[in-house]
């Protein structure tokens, strides 16, 4: 009977370099990683996208990630907040883009002439449309 490494083995691996173990920790989550996205975006493109920055993130981690507790609790706050954060930026872009396409047009524009020197609008450079 071949041995299964637990979650704590493979992230024991992984902080001394082992590759192979985080592939394991990824194939072992990426399906509950998915599922989870897409209960909380409501669109399997972004899930694939929210997985994908999950376990970047959790990669990044790496040297010196300690588990302290099992590993879907540590994921599953990491996934709810990039999920939270790619639905939100899809609203935006969603609405901005239907927006652009209909006859009204925001109340309030930024008017870039005056911007700073940083390139960003300052408070002054902002104006009222038409």
């Amino acid at each position: 009977m071949a041995h299964h490494p637990t979650d704590h083995e493979l992230i024991e691996a992984a902080n001394r370099g082992d590759a192979a173990a985080f592939d394991q920790l990824y194939l072992r989550y990426r399906d509950w990683v998915i599922a989870l996205a897409i209960r909380l975006t409501g669109d399997r493109d972004i899930a694939l996208d929210v997985a994908q920055d999950t376990f970047l993130y959790i990669l990044n981690k790496f040297p010196g990630f300690q588990l302290t507790a099992r590993f879907k609790t540590f994921l599953y706050p990491v996934v709810k907040h990039l999920s939270l954060t790619a639905r939100e930026k899809s609203r935006r872009f969603v609405s901005s883009t239907s927006q652009a396409n209909s006859s009204q047009f925001p109340t309030r524009i930024w008017c870039c002439a005056t911007a700073s020197t940083s390139g960003r609008p300052t408070k002054r450079s902002r104006c009222r449309a038409g």
